[in-house]
């Protein structure tokens, strides 16, 4: 009978039903206790950036929800994102930073480590792919938005939403596992980073590696698109101003998406390099800081550049306790432009 070890892969499925991991053999306790892998510093302000990035995430869901924009296919789109936003900053960055303090391989605890390392790999990749769908509707939205209501109005937005959480569901269970390391303070698919041990794992995931450059191409592409079907509508209508104080946003939303679609992009890149390359700690250490700067920048864009979000958190009974300083006018639009142009 042959070895089945040899031929299964390293995933949760094959974790849950085949108790199939990695193996452990090779540390003692004294490894595991070493206190060369700690980093509490550095986890000390990981933790405090995410816990600030986590309330405000709450924050902008809460304004995403409110009945005045909810309806609109992009914020609908962003809801979902905003979703990721606020579930992944934990695995992300509240326990990596735990796991710098009290210094955490693989082998430390495997099944935290399993899980931990496949949801926060799970929930980015998911946040790469709706950032996508938000592109092409708000290219489109501006563009063509007879094409984008054909492809987004009613239930349609819900179904593209769907069909997305439905694949990251199959990929929580049969992509590779990713796994965080307080030796190098980041996510990495080799479990024995910086120890002379291999075992019969294959550490890479070729779906995370196209994810992360097809989003960075992808995004890049629909943000230019974007940008080129501004200017032409611009001159051939002589109706859009890019302007911060109409009512359709089109400043606000050209700066939010430009922001957050380059951070996506830089952070990808600079995940992919680690693959091929052998890079320093201070490395290893931004490259963890850039994914939970994309996970949590969304919602201070969307307070500082967008009038609309900014009015209804300002209207929050907590904004209104502490009465925090405006940062910029109140802006209550017009609910009234179109689907596609308003709000995002």
């Amino acid at each position: 009978m042959p070895n089945i070890t040899n031929v299964m892969e390293y995933n949760i499925y094959n974790f849950i039903f085949y108790n199939h991991s990695h193996s452990c053999a090779y540390f003692t306790q004294e490894m595991l206790n070493d206190p060369a892998l700690k980093s509490p510093i550095f986890g000390i302000c990981i933790i405090l950036l995410s816990l600030i990035f986590f309330i405000l995430d709450l924050i902008c869901l809460s304004a995403l929800l409110n009945k005045k924009i909810r309806t609109f296919n992009g914020i609908r789109i962003m809801i979902a994102i905003s979703m990721c936003d606020v579930s992944n900053i934990i695995p992300i960055g509240i326990i990596p930073g735990i796991m710098m303090v009290k210094g955490h391989i693989y082998c430390s605890n495997v099944v935290l480590s399993y899980f931990h390392g496949q949801s926060a790999v799970t929930l980015y990749t998911m946040t790469c792919s709706y950032t996508v769908l938000l592109s092409i509707n708000r290219c489109l939205g501006i563009a063509y938005p007879r094409l984008e209501a054909k492809l987004f109005d009613g239930m349609k937005v819900f179904m593209w939403i769907a069909v997305i959480s439905a694949f990251y569901f199959y990929f929580f269970f049969t992509a590779p596992i990713d796994l965080f390391s307080s030796v190098i303070g980041n996510f990495v698919y080799n479990p024995y980073i910086r120890y002379e041990f291999i075992d019969d794992g294959i550490y890479d995931s070729t779906w995370h590696n196209y994810n992360n450059l097809l989003t960075a191409i992808f995004v890049v592409v629909t943000y230019l698109a974007f940008a080129a079907f501004y200017l032409h509508v611009r001159n051939q209508t002589n109706k859009m101003s890019f302007s911060g104080d109409r009512a359709d946003c089109t400043k606000s939303v050209f700066a939010s998406v430009f922001i957050n679609a380059s951070t996506l992009c830089f952070s990808n890149i600079f995940y992919l390099i680690i693959k091929d390359i052998e890079v320093g700690d201070i490395y290893y250490r931004v490259s963890l800081a850039i994914p939970i700067l994309v996970q949590g920048m969304n919602a201070m864009l969307y307070y500082i550049l967008n009038p609309t979000i900014r009015g209804i958190v300002q209207s929050f009974r907590i904004y209104k306790v502490f009465k925090f300083d405006q940062i910029g006018p109140v802006v209550e639009a017009p609910l009234v432009v179109t689907k596609n142009t308003i709000i995002t």
